[in-house]
């Protein structure tokens, strides 16, 4: 067994609590380019001056300087510029509040008290529990958080050490989970990790599966949790998925997960989360400024990355041999469409190289046969691989297995990415887990994570952008890059003559992902603002209500049922039925569509599906009806005798 540093024995059990007597005047230093930090520290100094009524406040969010004269009068100065590893580890609010030395974060079991140290992975045991010596002081009781089980069991029964365990969430988690597609790699890394923590997780499918978790058994615990029934009433419900759905959800805080490519945010977009949502979670800071922008409050914006697999996305990994073997192999991963660059690429690529020269150049196309469907480039790349004195390129359009997907990257010597838009860049973060370095598009959400010394940045103008007249309107300008493909050629050839700089930036990526782009550092950050979230009262108001006729009663399908008389092209009906749903009445419930003008069958029974699926099996039985309700007679339906014919049943 290991034995504790030198001198822990003599801890003795106490209390710890900030002593606050004679101070008159408290300044906090908040960051200005953090705004959570600074909506934590107006929130919860509030609440703890409430408790301190003698003592004055003020918050400075400029950086002011150690000689500002505000600093040099105040009696104590709370400098949370730079909150350190304590902070990643709790939270902004429950970081600010233990600073205080006012409480232990709320999510936590344990008595109240200060919190010294918080146990994550990766980190050795001896070196939490040294910086928890050094946070409570010499002689002083020692609380640690061990926030996902990372401390060895017997650390808890040691001597003047205090370990705290997160209490569990209840998450209703609404998206994708078994395709191939980002969004769901996405969401099923959060959720088996949030599962392993401990926490309740109620998967809400969005779309049909793509392919049988049963088969896989690390996907197990996951396959398990598809629409089960919660312990209780959900504390925070999460929706990730494309397009975005605006339905409020029955219960619990709202959390929406939507990566944006085009800057500005429509305008209904805006209104709703103004209306209902409680965090909008963003993977870069190019998304948030762009929502931000568009009139989105900021304090409700968050930026939480996408995370990168290390077990999987590794150098090691085995190359996939189908993915070409001739000189120095580029590789491009996503969707042959506009957004996404790769005409920039193949323009670049004739202007670079001819056949005499010894590289290759890679196409994984994605979503060609789904989401991009009738949208790639496949002609354009055929025609490019045929043409006369070109270097080789290979387009791949099969699906990739997913044990075989590291093998794509480390195939390869560099991937190049020249997008016009991105959220994120999912292909990038993963090339570079792999040791390869990258060359992107020099603006938008990659430079989070990307600079010269992981990669090469491509020059680019940054032009505003038309979407269709149909599309919502945004109070920000819709804009994406432009790539200047001369310039992308030059640096094609630059890093084709040059290995030693390759391998260079390819291991600098590598480190830089080990540092900041793991999925368990991306679901620390993560389940901190869940907490968070959950313990705030929901923002949405009042939701929408049926304006045709709730509430009309009828005899029939075994006694009596509630008839639901919605226009189908008014999508309120979604918002009073979820609410309905959850109001616990079992009376059963008869959905009449107006099937006019914009009907779709399939869409209904989608949207009806996915409302059942979202509230569980406890649901009353919900029955449609398809007739078009402009030609009922409304007098006659409000009598009970009416029989409503053979309905649809909704199982």
């Amino acid at each position: 067994m290991s034995r504790l540093p030198e001198g822990w024995a003599s801890l003795a059990p106490g209390w710890w609590e900030r002593d606050w007597t004679g101070v008159r005047s408290l300044v906090v230093a908040v960051d200005p380019e953090r705004p959570e930090w600074l909506r934590a520290a107006e929130e919860t100094t509030a609440a703890w001056a409430s408790e301190h009524p003698g003592i004055e406040v003020s918050i400075r969010a400029d950086n002011p300087a150690d000689a500002d004269p505000d600093w040099q009068a105040a009696d104590e100065v709370l400098d949370l510029r730079d909150p350190g590893p304590l902070a990643n580890g709790l939270g902004a609010a429950d970081a600010v509040a233990n600073m205080l030395g006012w409480r232990v974060p709320s999510p936590i079991v344990g008595e109240p008290g200060p919190v010294h140290a918080v146990a994550r992975p990766g980190v050795a045991w001896e070196d939490v529990l040294s910086a928890a010596v050094a946070g409570s002081g010499e002689g002083a009781p020692v609380r640690v958080l061990d926030r996902g089980g990372w401390l060895p069991e017997w650390v808890a029964s040691c001597r003047g050490v205090t370990v705290l365990r997160d209490a569990p969430l209840r998450l209703r988690w609404e998206g994708t989970f078994f395709r191939w597609h980002s969004l769901s790699i996405i969401n099923r890394a959060i959720c088996a990790r949030l599962l392993r923590r401990g926490h309740e997780v109620s998967l809400v499918p969005y779309e049909p599966d793509q392919f049988d978790p049963a088969a896989d058994p690390s996907l197990a615990d996951l396959a398990l949790r598809v629409s089960v029934p919660l312990s209780g009433p959900a504390e925070v419900h999460v929706r990730h998925q494309w397009p975005p759905e605006w339905l409020p959800p029955p219960e619990g805080s709202w959390v929406m997960i939507q990566p944006w490519e085009r800057w500005g945010a429509p305008r209904t977009w805006v209104e709703e989360v103004k209306a209902g949502v409680d965090a909008m979670l963003v993977p870069t800071s190019y998304v948030r400024e762009g929502y931000v922008a568009s009139g989105m409050p900021a304090d409700r914006v968050c930026v939480v990355p996408n995370g990168v697999d290390l077990e999987r996305f590794h150098p090691g990994a085995a190359p996939w041999p189908s993915a070409g073997t001739r000189g120095t192999r580029f590789l491009f991963v996503g969707g042959s469409v506009p957004r996404k660059g790769v005409d920039v690429l193949l323009e670049a690529w004739a202007l670079a190289f001819t056949d005499e020269d010894d590289v290759s150049l890679v196409i994984k196309d994605i979503g060609a046969s789904t989401v991009y469907l009738g949208l790639t480039a496949g002609c354009s790349i055929a025609a490019e691989a045929v043409r006369a004195g070109g270097a080789p390129i290979i387009h791949l359009t099969e699906e990739v297995p997913d044990e075989h997907l590291p093998g794509l990257y480390t195939a390869a010597h560099v991937l190049v990415h020249p997008y016009r838009g991105e959220g994120f860049g999912m292909p990038i973060a993963e090339a570079m887990a792999c040791g390869l370095p990258v060359v992107v598009t020099g603006h938008g959400a990659a430079l989070d994570f990307v600079d010269e010394e992981v990669g090469w940045l491509i020059p680019a103008r940054v032009l505003p952008i038309q979407l269709p007249d149909d599309f919502p309107p945004s109070d920000a300008p819709f804009v994406l890059a432009e790539p200047d493909p001369v310039a992308l050629a030059e640096l094609l050839r630059a890093v084709a003559d040059n290995a030693p700089e390759r391998i260079k930036r390819g291991a600098a990526g590598r480190r830089r992902v080990e540092a900041g782009l793991t999925w368990d550092a991306i679901v620390d950050g993560l389940e901190d603002l869940l907490k968070s979230v959950a313990a705030t009262t929901p923002v949405r108001g009042a939701e929408a209500t049926v304006e045709a006729r709730p509430g009309v009663r009828i005899e029939g399908l075994d006694g009596r049922a509630e008839v639901w008389l919605p226009r189908y092209g008014d999508r309120s009906w979604e918002r009073a039925l979820s609410r309905r749903l959850a109001s616990g009445s079992q009376l059963p419930l008869v959905v009449w569509f107006d099937t006019g003008e914009g009907w779709c069958e399939e869409d209904a029974l989608a949207r009806l599906g996915r409302l059942l699926d979202m509230h569980g099996p406890d649901v009353p039985d919900v029955h449609l009806v398809v007739e078009d309700a402009r030609a009922m007679d409304w007098r006659a339906i409000q009598d009970p005798g009416v029989p409503v014919g053979p309905p649809g049943r909704m199982d």
